[in-house]
């Protein structure tokens, strides 16, 4: 998949032998998409392991398989309904994505859940009455419980949240776990001093500063916030007993009021943390750290629309497509990862987190290739640490067809690097084909 960077299984496969035996390994009943998730999970403990502290973010999102309705059966468990009622053929997945606090690299997966709905709901209790655990919400809270086993205990964990993830249950359980929270608050919950978002406006701005927005179907602006925080403590739902409180600050950010375009919604963010935030300098990195939900957006963006395409893969059993959209989630994030690390030039992170050693000796003789072919021209000379994420990302996008000016072509893009991955697929067959493995042989 991250070859060909597609979960088309008719695109990932050279050969009719092939296909057959793709499609018998995601029916084969010996294995699931928890041992996939799991396996995720134990490399995303090996490589946060000597940092000193991780963002995990978490979102959910739909993925509809009614183009193939004619195909599959109503029977099946591990499909059921969406969000809208037109849809019939339907999974959720809710991945929990390990970030680098301090330079925000992508590091894998903590944990990921995937799920259908029942068809039949009528024999489910009020949401009011069911615990947490036997709501689909429990999503929210399962990742950090799955993550606290996993991962290395040293790690100081912040979970970062959109709104749906402003659960007061959840909340609750992350702190009292030694966790941190992150969360864009939905409810404008009772504190000690009354409602919440009333006490947070109420504060004086404390600086000003510019936001590059950028959303669907608008044009990128720039516009001007100002910051506020508050801490506070939160009372528990009246129909939790109302005895429990949690202390929290909010930090509150919006634009300055008049200079927001005509016709456009203001931005506006009301976060809360479990972070102590006591200066302008400790606020505005809890904005940079909700800012980092892009990265799951992206994930979710290259998954559908921007190459991976899982809903066109031609899979008739759920219990299959689970584990397809398990490695996908795989594949999706080595292809950022790669882009990531070269747009920032992160040097630090080593290739091995995408590519195995022989692999990495492959990229050694396309790199020899293509400085054999233009020895004194910047194309021919990658300007960045050997072995590293970016060296071979550079590598990778030259063989794709970029030039290596950035100043004429910018940086290569995920269409860029998916060439370049199907011409190193190639060579990678081709040398392992030919060539007994032989790690030091093409190294300079």
């Amino acid at each position: 998949m991250i070859n060909s960077q597609s979960c088309v299984i008719n695109r990932c496969c050279e050969s009719h032998k092939d296909l057959i035996a793709a499609y018998r390994l995601m029916r084969n009943d010996s294995w699931c998409a928890d041992d996939v998730v799991r396996a995720m999970s134990q490399a995303c403990a090996s490589n946060v392991s000597g940092l000193s502290h991780i963002l995990l973010i978490g979102d959910t999102s739909e993925l509809s398989f009614d183009n193939m309705s004619g195909r599959l059966s109503k029977d099946d468990p591990d499909f059921g309904p969406g969000t809208e009622s037109s849809m019939e053929f339907s999974q959720f997945v809710h991945p929990t994505l390990a970030v680098d606090a301090e330079s925000y690299p992508p590091l894998g997966f903590a944990h990921v859940d995937i799920w259908s709905r029942k068809r039949d709901r009528a024999d489910i209790p009020d949401r009011h009455v069911r615990p947490l655990e036997q709501k689909e919400s429990f999503k929210w809270a399962s990742g950090p419980e799955a993550a606290d086993l996993t991962l290395p205990r040293s790690v100081r964990k912040t979970y970062v949240y959109d709104r749906e993830g402003d659960i007061y249950e959840v909340i609750s359980r992350i702190k009292k776990s030694g966790s941190d929270l992150v969360v864009r608050s939905r409810v404008n919950r009772h504190t000690e001093d009354g409602l919440l978002w009333d006490s947070v406006r109420a504060c004086d701005p404390a600086c000003t500063y510019e936001l590059v927005v950028r959303r669907k179907g608008e044009p990128t602006r720039t516009a001007l916030m100002e910051l506020r925080w508050l801490k506070t403590t939160i009372k528990s739902p009246v129909r939790k007993g109302g005895r429990e409180s949690i202390e929290v600050t909010c930090v509150y950010t919006r634009e300055v009021p008049g200079t927001t375009p005509d016709g456009v919604e203001p931005v506006e963010w009301k976060l809360l943390t479990t972070h102590d935030v006591g200066n302008v300098k400790e606020a505005m990195m809890i904005i940079t750290w909700y800012k980092l939900r892009w990265l799951i957006e992206e994930l979710f963006s290259v998954i559908k629309s921007r190459g991976m395409d899982v809903g066109e893969a031609q899979l008739e059993s759920g219990k299959a497509m689970k584990k397809l959209i398990a490695l996908s989630l795989y594949a999706a994030l080595a292809t950022m990862v790669a882009k990531m690390a070269l747009d920032a030039s992160n040097e630090k992170m080593g290739a091995n987190v995408i590519f195995s050693e022989e692999q990495i000796v492959t990229l050694h003789v396309m790199m020899r290739h293509l400085h054999k072919e233009s020895p004194k021209a910047k194309g021919g000379r990658n300007p960045y640490e050997k072995e590293s994420i970016p060296w071979a990302a550079w590598i990778i996008a030259r063989m794709g067809g970029w030039s290596g000016y950035e100043k004429a072509q910018g940086r290569p893009g995920y269409k860029t690097l998916s060439k370049g991955l199907d011409v190193f697929h190639t060579w990678h067959l081709a040398r392992t084909y030919c060539d007994p493995p032989q790690k030091d042989v093409y190294k300079d």
